[in-house]
C-alpha cells in the first residue's frame, strides 16, 4: 500500500498497525515512491464478506505541507491532493491467488480530520466520525460518498520507480524504541545523578503535570520531545478544544510585567496547534491525525470542560539504543543526554534539522556532522540506506547535489560542506556495519560529485572557492571564519574519503586518480594565489593524517 502522503490501514474495523505514523516515509516522489506491506490474514473474517479502508493524510506530498520562511520552491515540489494505490495479494486454501487492487469503484468521503498539517497541526471534527465506516455493510445516511478517480501516477521521471520501504517505519513511543544496551541486561536504567529531563528508556511516554499560576491550563512533560499528546475531556458538544506547544513558557518582563503561558517565538510562522470540535461524550479522548510537533509545554484552551489527562507520546523512526555512556561528569551526561534526546526527535524517515519550526527538512549539513555520532547511539542502518537513496534521487546530471534531499528548500547547489553528507554517510556505514555493497551503489554518484566539485576548484582556486553557508551559525563575537577555506576544506576530504572507497573496493586506477598530493598538484597548477593554497594543504595534511588513521582501524 502506498497513500501519499500519509496513509492508515484498516481492515474490518480495525487499524492493522496502530503504532506506526506517517506512513509511508518522505522521498521525491518524481523519482521515486515507498509502499509498505501488511500481513492482513489474522484480521480477516474466513466465509464472510470483508472490508477494506485506508485514512489519507496530506503529509509531504501536498502544497499543505509548505512551511514558508524562505522563498516557495517551484510548483512540481509537491503534488496535488492525496491519493491511494493499494493490492491486497491472496493465496487460498487450494493456493491458487487472487489479487484486489484500489480503482474506481472504491469510495471515499472528506474525514473527520478537515485538515492536517506537518507544521501547523490537525482541525479534527469528532462529530463526522463514523465507527464502523471500514467494516462489511457500512452505510452512512449523513454524508455523501463518492467514487475515487483515476490520476496519473506521481513518477514522471522516467527511471521512476515505486519501491518497498525497507526501513524502519515511524512509531509512536512506547513502540518507537527498543533498548539494547547493557541496561537491557541489568535492568539498571536510572538517569546519572543530575541529569535533568526524561529518561529515554522509560518508553517516550509522558503524563504531563499541570501548571501553577497559569490563566490558560498549561502542562509541563519535563523533556523536549518530537511528538504529540493526547486529551482525555468531558465537555459540551460542539465545542472546541485547541491545543498549542512551545519548548519554552515566557519570562517576567523587565518592566515587572509577569508574562505568563507560551513562548513560541522560535516556532516563528508556524503554529504548531491542534484543534478538535468535540462530540461532548463524557470522557472523550481527542489524538492528532497525521502530524507532530517539537516541544516541551503545551497549553489547552477551551471553555466549560474537564481535563481529565493529558498524555504526550514521542514519535520517530523506529530503532534501537545500541550504546550509550555515562561518566564522573554532570555537563558531559547531560550532552549525552540532550544528543540522545535530539537524534530522536529528528529522524522521520528522513533525517531533519529541527522537530519545531517550519523546517524539519533533509538538509545535508545537519545529516553530514551528526552521522557518526547517531550510529555509535543508535541502530539507523535502513535509516540511512534510505536517506542515501533520496540523495541519489536528486543529484544532478553534472554530478552536483542541492542542499536538502528530498528536495525542497536551500541552494539547487549544495555548498561543499552540506553536499559532504553524500561520501561522509557512505564512509560511516561501510565502518560501523562493515557493507561493501553500499559502498558499490553510490561510488559512482560520489565519484562524480567529486568531479564536480574539482572542476570547481579548477576555476576558482581553493582560497576562493564557491561556499553557500560556510561556517554556519558562528558564535556572537567570533570572527567570521573564511568560507572559502571551509568549503575548500570539505572539498579536499570529499577527495580523501573517495580514495578510501576506491580501496575499499579494489578501484587502483581511482586510488592513483584521487591521490590527495597529486589531485592538489594538478589544481595547484592552475591558481593565482599559491601562498594562500599551500597554507590550506598544512592543514589539509593533517586532516589526511587523521582520516587515514580512522581508515586503519577498519
Amino acid at each position: 500500500m502506498s497513500g501519499m502522503g500519509y496513509g492508515t490501514l484498516y481492515v474490518n474495523g480495525i487499524n492493522v498497525d496502530p503504532s506506526r505514523r506517517l506512513d509511508p516515509g518522505w522521498t521525491t516522489y518524481t523519482q521515486r515512491v515507498l509502499y509498505v506491506s501488511y500481513d492482513i490474514t489474522q484480521f480477516l473474517k474466513g466465509h464472510s464478506t470483508n472490508c477494506i479502508g485506508v485514512q489519507l493524510g496530506l503529509g509531504f506530498y501536498t502544497n499543505e505541507q509548505w512551511g514558508g520562511g524562505v522563498p516557495a520552491p517551484a510548483p512540481e515540489v509537491f503534488g496535488p491532493p492525496p491519493r491511494l494505490l493499494l493490492q491486497v495479494n491472496i493465496i487460498l486454501s487450494d493456493y491458487t491467488t487472487m489479487n484486489i487492487t484500489s480503482d474506481t469503484t472504491w469510495l471515499g468521503r472528506e474525514g473527520a480530520h478537515r485538515k492536517d498539517n506537518v507544521y501547523m497541526g490537525t482541525i479534527y471534527d469528532t462529530r463526522a466520525e463514523r465507527y464502523n465506516w471500514s467494516t462489511a455493510g457500512f452505510t452512512d445516511p449523513y454524508s455523501l460518498w463518492l467514487n475515487a478517480s483515476l490520476i496519473e501516477s506521481p513518477l514522471t521521471s522516467p527511471t521512476g520507480q515505486l519501491t518497498y520501504q525497507s526501513m524502519d517505519p515511524i512509531r509512536i513511543s512506547p513502540y518507537a524504541l527498543h533498548i539494547a544496551t547493557s541496561a537491557s541486561r541489568t535492568g539498571y536504567k536510572s538517569m546519572p545523578p543530575g541529569v535533568i529531563g526524561g529518561n529515554v528508556m522509560d518508553g517516550g511516554v509522558f503524563n504531563a503535570t499541570p501548571l501553577a499560576s497559569q490563566q490558560v491550563p498549561t502542562y509541563d512533560i519535563s523533556q523536549n520531545i518530537a511528538g504529540y499528546c493526547t486529551l482525555t475531556i468531558t465537555g459540551r458538544k460542539g465545542m472546541t478544544v485547541s491545543t498549542r506547544h512551545a519548548e519554552l513558557l515566557n519570562k517576567p518582563g523587565v518592566d515587572g510585567i509577569k508574562y505568563q503561558g507560551l513562548n513560541s517565538a522560535n516556532y516563528q510562522i508556524i503554529s504548531a496547534s491542534d484543534d478538535f470540535i468535540i462530540q461532548g461524550n463524557p470522557h472523550e479522548i481527542l489524538t492528532p491525525l497525521f502530524t507532530y510537533h517539537g516541544f516541551r509545554y503545551i497549553s489547552v484552551y477551551a471553555n466549560y470542560i474537564n481535563i481529565e489527562s493529558v498524555v504526550c507520546a514521542a514519535i520517530h523512526s523506529e530503532t534501537t539504543l545500541i550504546g550509550n555512556f555515562t561518566s564522573s561528569s554532570l555537563v558531559l551526561n547531560q550532552i549525552q543526554h540532550n544528543i540522545l534526546w535530539s537524534q530522536l526527535s529528528n529522524i522521520m524517515s528522513i533525517l531533519t534539522d529541527c522537530s519545531q519550526r517550519q523546517e524539519r527538512r533533509g538538509w545535508l549539513g545537519d545529516a553530514a556532522l551528526s552521522v557518526d555520532a547517531a550510529l555509535f547511539n543508535f541502530d539507523l542502518y535502513g535509516l540511512y540506506v534510505n536517506f542515501l537513496r533520496n540523495i541519489a534521487d536528486v543529484q544532478h546530471e553534472d554530478g552536483s547535489i542541492p542542499d536538502t534531499a528530498p528536495y525542497s528548500v536551500g541552494g539547487y547547489v549544495a555548498d561543499p560542506s552540506w553536499a559532504h553528507a553524500y561520501p561522509e554517510i557512505t564512509w560511516r556505514i561501510y565502518q560501523h556495519y562493515n557493507d561493501t555493497a553500499i559502498v558499490k551503489q553510490h561510488y559512482a554518484g560520489i565519484q562524480a560529485w567529486v568531479d564536480y566539485l574539482t572542476s570547481r576548484a579548477q576555476q576558482s582556486g581553493l582560497a576562493n572557492m564557491y561556499f553557500a553557508y560556510g561556517d554556519w551559525e558562528t558564535p556572537a563575537n567570533y570572527p567570521v571564519t573564511n568560507s572559502s577555506l571551509v568549503s575548500a576544506f570539505s572539498y579536499l576530504s570529499d577527495v580523501q574519503i573517495m580514495i578510501i572507497l576506491s580501496k575499499i573496493l579494489n578501484n587502483q586506477t581511482n586510488v592513483a586518480k584521487y591521490n590527495h598530493d597529486t589531485h592538489i598538484e594538478d589544481i595547484l597548477s592552475s591558481e593565482h594565489t599559491k601562498s594562500q593554497e599551500e597554507c590550506i594543504l598544512m592543514n589539509i595534511q593533517q586532516q589526511k593524517n587523521k582520516i587515514e588513521c580512522e581508515e586503519n582501524k577498519e
